[in-house]
């Protein structure tokens, strides 16, 4: 049985998708460029989990029609594509840990099957301007969708969300890069999941508070985290597609990079496709 998604968090769990190569599993999730009038549909990941990967597997919800309505159907739809690291464009600047997919060949090959796939897609809406960032609290509430350890329903194909706090304040870049800090469980598999941060009846920095009104932003994306050591030092270290060695022990703190650098990767990404 797969459920019709209508509020916004369902729409966002439906976004996401498993990542599966020849190293390991990561998250990625679908996102549109806006370019002049037009969007482009891409699925964003972290470069560690393409890297030297020749082969990658996707599986997608396909759709069907109720009621005028496209719906999520019982079909999985599943995709390998070769050469898998080549069909990337990351960020320009090799520290942030950002890429880019082009849908194009997913559409294309799921035409030849006569198959249609249900995607839903974050856009640029939900990137928070510097108004919100100043105006969020040094703590706020986050969710994080992803495939920890790998785990998925397997039977819907759907992700699993976890929640937890920023640990840095938001409109704060953390060692002056343009990171921010979670307090949540961040396990191999993780790497790529969009972090969703919730209001809800939250009161802003001038008291007011506005009932009923919910408001979800992209906050970043999940790629690092600091472990330690079994000598008790701490690494920073990109969150691994695989478990993690038995010599090392996560903290239950993870490193995003702030959705405001999928702009910057927008304009490599149109760059290179000379648009």
């Amino acid at each position: 049985m797969q459920i019709t998604p209508i509020t916004l968090l369902e729409q966002i769990m439906y976004s996401t998708v498993m990542i599966s190569t020849d190293k390991g599993i990561g998250t990625g999730f679908f996102f549109y460029f806006n370019y002049k009038d037009k969007y482009i549909p891409v699925i964003i990941t972290n470069c560690h989990v393409i890297n030297d990967s020749s082969v990658g597997k996707f599986k997608f919800h396909s759709s069907k029609i109720i009621d005028n309505k496209n719906v999520p159907g019982e079909e999985m739809i599943e995709i390998k594509i070769d050469d898998f690291e080549s069909r990337w464009i990351k960020h320009p600047d090799p520290k942030i840990d950002l890429c880019a997919m082009p849908v194009n060949y997913i559409f294309e090959y799921c035409k030849k099957q006569s198959k249609n796939p249900f995607t839903i897609y974050l856009t640029e809406n939900f990137i928070p301007t510097n108004v919100h960032l100043n105006d969020f609290d040094v703590v706020e509430d986050i969710l994080m969708f992803g495939y920890p350890n790998g785990l998925v329903d397997l039977k819907n194909d759907l992700p699993l969300i976890r929640r937890g706090i920023t640990a840095t304040h938001p409109a704060i870049d953390f060692n002056d890069e343009s990171i921010g800090v979670i307090d949540a469980a961040c396990f191999p598999g993780s790497s790529g999941s969009p972090i969703i941060l919730h209001q809800y009846n939250k009161p802003n920095k001038k008291g007011i508070v506005e009932a009923g009104l919910s408001s979800y932003f992209l906050l970043g994306i999940l790629f690092s985290g600091p472990y330690m050591k079994i000598n008790g030092e701490i690494e920073i270290i990109p969150i691994p597609m695989n478990s993690t060695p038995k010599s090392q022990m996560m903290i239950h703190l993870g490193y995003y990079i702030k959705s405001k650098e999928l702009l910057v990767l927008k304009e490599n990404f149109l760059k290179i496709n000379n648009l």
